[in-house]
């Protein structure tokens, strides 16, 4: 099936969409985008960076280079491999950036009263092992500077 510009109301055309494939003949195939949607569990850029990554591994498989004296032959398709991986690369940091927000925890009484009273938390490693290590005796008085 061809691409049906409606790529917000049908994820296989957004995959397409944010690929590129969107002129007839598709390079890939409605079941292989569908194939790719399920196993990102709907997520379209991480389906999308899947299908660039596979349309690079075909190119990159059609692609040759030959060298004759000084000359140097190279086809389309490796062009096509590079252009492919760049654009996975795009697509898989827009992937992981989306829905990412910053947080600085502690700002506030009431959000680090909630943080210490919380059961399921793991203990920072600095207050863990707070004590585990018995103090040194570095061989001065209390008033000496220690020099290390």
């Amino acid at each position: 099936m061809s691409y049906g510009d409606s790529p917000a109301s049908n994820p296989v055309d957004a995959v397409r969409l944010l690929v590129g494939d969107t002129k007839s003949p598709e390079q890939l195939t409605d079941n292989e985008l569908a194939y790719l949607l399920s196993e990102e569990r709907g997520n379209t850029l991480r389906a999308a960076a899947r299908a660039a990554e596979t349309l690079a591994s075909k190119y990159a498989n059609q692609a040759e280079e030959r060298v004759v004296g000084p000359l140097r032959l190279a086809n389309r398709n490796q062009s096509q491999t590079v252009r492919y991986q760049r654009l996975a690369k795009t697509l898989w940091a827009r992937a992981f950036s989306r829905g990412v927000a910053p947080y600085a925890g502690g700002t506030s009484i009431a959000d680090k009263t909630a943080k210490g009273t919380d059961a399921d938390r793991v203990e920072p490693f600095f207050k863990r092992d707070l004590m585990k290590y018995p103090a040194v005796n570095l061989g001065q008085s209390g008033n000496e500077k220690v020099n290390i």
